[in-house]
């Protein structure tokens, strides 16, 4: 990558629980990616609320993280005293709040179709978003300047902030969006989860089958709705499925986005559905990104035999257009 060049972006897009994390890990194996993680929630949950890098450190302690977040920090005050504002930010803690407040006033779920069509947008959200952009933007140019990485991959899924970048980022964006069977999406949210993302290791608390359905259909919606934007050809449709069970074929399928295909000795896998996984430094989403040394990739389908007999009919009938549309089958 040639000096000041800003990196591509893969981003990740979709609804929870649909195996971004192990695509994450897997495009972060090939030399010139960088597995970044939920970028979204750096600010809160990372920043803010102690959330620790896959590294096993805080952020502010990580060797990649702290001078990645250096780099943002004096680009922003350097950028505040070039204005004239004043005043500069004093804190990693205060930009961070002011990024969460700049997220949750104009880059939530419910404004994705404005991010889309800025014209349908207030004044006021327009420059939030536009501001939050280039906060964004800068995060990625950091992380590509400290690793010498070329492909940053965000694992965010977040369908408004992929209508972001597809609107203010320069460089090049690829999106993949992710699908998993919403059948399996509902068990996977319905149990109790372990978070050991902190020093102290917490239940993430389940959610109702109802619930775990409305969020799938709503992140469905806006991803469908960030694709009709892009030429047919620019990004690409991934089930959860696929992934885990051909996890070598669909990863160089995937790394031929940026228009470099790669060859079988240039992806970390040991056999096809075995993957050497190597320290990295990812932020967020599931403990899978904790994992080291060699990894079996494989298909969790335990709600096959777990999900009750109301909560499979419940899903069926719930999601009967979207199981069709992504050949998924009626009966388990």
């Amino acid at each position: 990558m040639t000096a000041n060049a800003s990196p591509a972006v893969i981003y990740l897009m979709g609804g929870g629980r649909s195996g971004s994390t192990v695509l994450d890990n897997l495009l972060g194996g090939i030399a010139g990616y960088f597995a970044a993680g939920e970028l979204r929630y750096m600010w809160e949950r990372a920043v803010l609320g102690g959330q620790g890098c896959a590294c096993g450190r805080s952020v502010q302690e990580c060797p990649v993280w702290s001078q990645v977040l250096a780099q943002v920090l004096a680009q922003v005050q350097a950028q505040a005293m070039a204005m004239a504002q004043g005043v500069e930010t004093a804190t990693l803690e205060e930009m961070a709040r002011m990024i969460v407040s700049l997220q949750r006033r104009s880059v939530r779920l419910r404004h994705t179709w404005q991010l889309l069509h800025p014209r349908l947008a207030s004044a006021g959200n327009r420059r939030d978003a536009e501001e939050y952009a280039s906060y964004l933007c800068k995060l990625y140019d950091a992380i590509s300047a400290v690793t010498g990485a070329r492909v940053i991959v965000d694992s965010s899924k977040s369908p408004p902030d992929a209508a972001l970048l597809i609107r203010w980022r320069a460089a090049p964006v690829r999106l993949i969006h992710l699908v998993r069977d919403p059948r399996a999406v509902t068990y996977s949210w319905t149990r109790v989860k372990l978070n050991s993302d902190r020093s102290v290791a917490t239940e993430l608390p389940p959610v109702s089958t109802l619930r775990a359905l409305a969020d799938w259909w709503k992140s469905m919606l806006s991803a469908a709705a960030v694709r009709r934007h892009r030429p047919g050809d620019t990004d690409v449709t991934v089930r959860y499925e696929d992934l885990m069970r051909r996890p070598a074929a669909v990863l160089a399928q995937l790394a031929g986005l940026n228009g470099q295909p790669l060859s079988a000795d240039q992806l970390p896998f040991i056999t096809p559905t075995t993957v050497l996984q190597q320290p990295h430094h990812s932020i967020g989403g599931n403990p899978v990104r904790l994992r080291r040394g060699e990894v079996v990739v494989a298909e969790d389908v335990r709600w096959r035999r777990e999900l009750t007999r109301r909560q499979y009919v419940l899903a069926t009938l719930l999601t009967l257009p979207l199981l069709r549309r992504y050949r998924y089958p009626l009966s388990r």
